[in-house]
């Protein structure tokens, strides 16, 4: 089995386009998007809430978010688990943290590290090797 763990996946207003578009091979670039379409499993930290209405939480430093749109490029990386446990990810506060949820829900792609409660958040994530 072949697994690729990536670092922090973070739309932008620079990369929002490619997102939307899902144009993956111009955001990351050809060689890399061999590597990732031949792994049989691909893990990236979704390092921003989704959110189309901006609910940003009193903090020092920035306060990250992408609009559901990107979902769509999210889904074209052919990630198969995200994880949520970072310091960006309440950065919109509870209504940017379930439409992060419901987004990826949407989408089907799993996700681990975060929940609505803390039972929910500690659930591990086991994926079956013998479906990939």
């Amino acid at each position: 089995m072949k697994l690729v763990i990536g670092a922090d996946l973070v739309p932008t207003s620079s990369n929002i386009d490619l997102f939307n578009n899902r144009d993956m091979e111009a955001l990351l670039g050809r060689e890399l998007m061999y590597i990732l379409n031949s792994a049989d499993f691909r893990v990236f930290n979704l390092e921003t809430p989704l959110a189309d209405e901006k609910t940003p939480i009193e903090k020092n430093g920035p306060n990250l978010c992408a609009p559901v749109s990107a979902t769509a490029g999210i889904k074209e990386l052919g990630v198969n688990l995200l994880t949520l446990a970072n310091n960006h990810i309440m950065d919109q506060g509870t209504a940017g943290f379930s439409s992060t949820l419901n987004a990826l829900r949407a989408y089907g792609i799993d996700y681990a590290g975060a929940g609505n409660y803390l039972e929910e958040a500690a659930v591990p994530y086991i994926a079956d090797a013998k479906k990939f």
